[in-house]
């Protein structure tokens, strides 16, 4: 028996394994652990090991930003994984609940099913999602977090228990959880939806339940580390505007002419949704408008395929399917052209994104990484056990020697 591909079902089948090739395509075409990631590593085996959460064995420094992500490594590296297999698998584990949180989220704020579908597949298109998923850092289940924590915005109409719990480990994974949470609660409260009424009652609960999560971070800062915020902050506060920003929005700029575009493209047509002015919608603009904010104000990042918007994404692929559904029904099109044009999209986005710089740069990371390999193998061979290292690129080469290191950047060292 033949399908028939003008049945809606066999479609949205059909077009998902399109997506799920595209997104395999990325994960593999991509896939190389981050020098940074080996920064987590350190700590992690030197945890396990006795010498507690830190870089150098006797020195408190917290050179890490994403605590809940050691953790969960913990006993996977206990059982006997090599962190660079743990760290991929736990990503790779976490992509299903990803899109399982996209589709539902935006099902739910459209009314269509359709709509699920067509996030999902943007989603599946988003080079930058796909690199950072094997990348053995914690990028990916942050994002799932702050998806998990939207999609139990949407189910209730309302902030909830489920929803703080969510925003409350993505702080503990990496700190702007903060304000995706703080810009989540502004706009329950300040939002002209007609289903949430403007009353603070309602909020002081999750509100409360979501503040045990930073304040307990906190007191551990404190009393192990003797500071309040990770090291690699102070490092960031003490950076110059002028030079930070222009590099932001060049890093943005960037992210957009590699394919970011046809996401963003897509976001930008929920203003003719009808649910356009539901507070939930616009805490999901909020969280991009402020995450892309931050990311401008800091200054960016330094690794290809833009490690730092990829939470981001979760919350654009939302809005781009609401968009895209609601763009089909004003223009009176049938509904099997809501995945159609998201799918289209996410090939064209994975189609710019492999012709990009971006591409290109990642290559050299590759190779680099090679290099410091052959770097590591020489020091172990060579370097005396009471050796100490100072070094810029304070991942890999620390880790396979296991040699004290002195981070030049600052992040894992007082200095």
């Amino acid at each position: 028996m033949r399908a028939d591909f003008r049945s809606l079902p066999t479609l949205i089948l059909g077009l998902c394994l399109v997506g799920a090739a595209l997104l395999i395509f990325n994960l593999w075409s991509l896939h190389s652990i981050a020098d940074d990631a080996y920064i987590s590593f350190r700590y992690l085996d030197h945890w396990l090991a006795g010498h507690g959460l830190v870089y150098n064995p006797g020195e408190r420094v917290e050179g890490y930003t994403n605590f809940l992500w050691i953790v969960l490594l913990a006993p996977l590296r206990a059982a006997g994984l090599e962190p660079e297999v743990a760290s991929v698998l736990l990503s790779l584990a976490t992509l299903p609940v990803l899109f399982w949180a996209v589709f539902r989220t935006a099902s739910s704020l459209a009314n269509s099913r359709d709509a699920g579908w067509a996030a999902v597949l943007l989603l599946s298109g988003c080079a930058s999602l796909a690199r950072w998923a094997v990348s053995g850092m914690e990028t990916v289940l942050f994002a799932v977090l702050l998806a998990l924590a939207n999609e139990r915005l949407t189910a209730r109409r309302q902030h909830n228990p489920a929803s703080s719990l969510a925003f409350g480990l993505s702080v503990l994974t990496r700190p702007p959880g903060a304000l995706h949470a703080a810009l989540a609660f502004t706009a329950a409260v300040f939002g002209r939806g007609a289903e949430e009424p403007r009353r603070l009652r309602p909020l002081v609960g999750p509100v409360l339940l979501f503040l045990m999560f930073p304040l307990a971070q906190l007191v551990f800062r404190l009393a192990y580390y003797g500071a309040p915020l990770p090291n690699s902050a102070y490092v960031k506060l003490i950076g110059e505007p002028s030079i930070l920003i222009p590099g932001g929005l060049a890093y943005l700029w960037a992210f957009l002419t590699s394919g970011g575009w046809t996401v963003l493209a897509a976001t930008a047509l929920v203003a003719i949704s009808r649910v356009a002015r539901s507070w939930i919608i616009l805490a999901l603009i909020a969280q991009v408008v402020g995450h892309f904010s931050y990311v401008v104000w800091v200054g960016g990042d330094y690794f290809p395929f833009h490690r730092f918007l990829v939470p981001a994404l979760p919350a654009l692929a939302v809005l781009g399917g609401v968009g895209l559904q609601a763009t089909v029904e004003r223009v009176g099109l049938r509904a099997r052209w809501v995945p159609i044009a998201a799918l289209a999209l996410a090939l064209l986005q994975t189609a710019q994104a492999h012709r990009s710089s971006q591409r290109v740069a990642f290559d050299s990371v590759v190779t680099t990484r090679r290099e410091r390999e052959q770097v590591a193998e020489w020091l172990e061979a060579h370097a005396p056990e009471d050796a100490t290292l100072a070094i810029n690129a304070a991942g890999l080469i620390p880790y396979r020697t296991g040699l004290v290191a002195i981070d030049m950047l600052g992040l894992n060292d007082r200095h």
